[in-house]
Parts: C-alpha cells; sequence; structure tokens
C-alpha cells in the first residue's frame, strides 16, 4: 500500500468518526468494507480515532475544572478586595423588639449596622489572596497551560572575544557582569591541588 497524504489519512478518520457515531460497536471488518480500506488499516485508524477522543475529552475536563477554580478565585478577590479598600461594612440584620406590654405582638426590624473592618483583617484578606492566586497559578501549571523549564539556561546572545571588544564599554560591561552572575550560578570549580 502506498503512503497516504495527511490529507486522506484526515479524510479517513472523520468518515470513522462518522461510522463510530452511527454504531460504536461496528467491527473493523465493516469499517474497512464500508471506507474500502484494509482490515488492519481500520483497526490502526479506530484505535487513533478513540484515543484521541479520549485525550480531548480528558482536556475537556481538565479545561472546565480550571474555568471553575478561575471562576472562583475572581469571586474571593472581588471580597477580598472589597475589604482591603473599605474601612468598614454594611451589614443588615433582624432585631426583634420585644415589647413591654405581653398582649402586644413581638417586633422584627430590619437595623443596618456599620461594622469597621481592623488593620488585621485587612491584612488576613490580603493574605487569602495571595493564597488564592497561588493556588490558582499552581492549578494551570499542573494542568499544562504553562512549562516549567527548571535546569535549562536559555541563551539568546552569542559573542565571541572578538565580537565583545567590538562593542561600547557599557555592553562589555553587560556581558561580563553576566558571565560572571552565571559563573556564580554554577559555582566556582575548585581549586587544584598544586601540592606534591
Amino acid at each position: 500500500m502506498s503512503k497516504w497524504s495527511e490529507q486522506k489519512i484526515r479524510l479517513v478518520k472523520d468518515s470513522l468518526k462518522v461510522l463510530l457515531v452511527k454504531n460504536p460497536n461496528i467491527s473493523c471488518w465493516d469499517i474497512a468494507k464500508q471506507l474500502k480500506i484494509d482490515k488492519n488499516v481500520a483497526l490502526r485508524y479506530r484505535d487513533e480515532v478513540i484515543s484521541e477522543s479520549i485525550v480531548r475529552i480528558k482536556n475537556d475536563e481538565v479545561k472546565k475544572e480550571l474555568a471553575k477554580i478561575q471562576d472562583e478565585y475572581e469571586m474571593i478577590a472581588l471580597e477580598c478586595w472589597k475589604v482591603i479598600t473599605s474601612e468598614y461594612v454594611e451589614r443588615e440584620y433582624e432585631e426583634i423588639i420585644m415589647p413591654k406590654d405581653k398582649r402586644k405582638k413581638v417586633k422584627k426590624v430590619k437595623v443596618k449596622k456599620k461594622i469597621y473592618i481592623t488593620p488585621k483583617e485587612k491584612m488576613s484578606a490580603i493574605r487569602e489572596l495571595s493564597n488564592a492566586r497561588h493556588k490558582l497559578f499552581e492549578s494551570k501549571l499542573n494542568a499544562g497551560v504553562f512549562q516549567r523549564n527548571l535546569g535549562e539556561l536559555n541563551i539568546t546572545e552569542q559573542h565571541t572575544l572578538e565580537d565583545i571588544n567590538k562593542l561600547s564599554k557599557d555592553k562589555q560591561k553587560e556581558i561580563y557582569d553576566k558571565i560572571i552572575g552565571i559563573k556564580r550560578l554554577l559555582g566556582r570549580p575548585a581549586k587544584p591541588n598544586r601540592k606534591k
């Protein structure tokens, strides 16, 4: 069998998806017969389509959960910022007034009360906001939204000694400072033992 183009493979997979939607338990023989391809090719592409669907579903579930976490963070952040930026919070509650005369009915009155926010409560809101932001970032990082490049050094500029000498003194100093910083990160090499 000759090699198929990407377009032909995509066309076969799309047709296969339609067949799987119509009949999820369709056999490889029936797939091969309807698509006019080899049974082994039908089996291979069926397995690929199913595994791609599973990965897509998992990714969709992860995205939904991340969206929920993002929404929760935004709600927490809004409430924290209200606490941080306000001097007081108004609360409304019902107060029961007992009459002096027992024959009269008990009255329920709605009362608004100002509750002042202490600096300790504001600091607690700032801490909660920071923790929520950190947890959101950590969740996104664990889900693969961001990539970690731990232990990798990205070198974008490469200079020879001749190139460095042609640069201005300020640029030379900047490059040498970068080199010294990298040496400090890597640690200084051990001094050789010269005693014999």
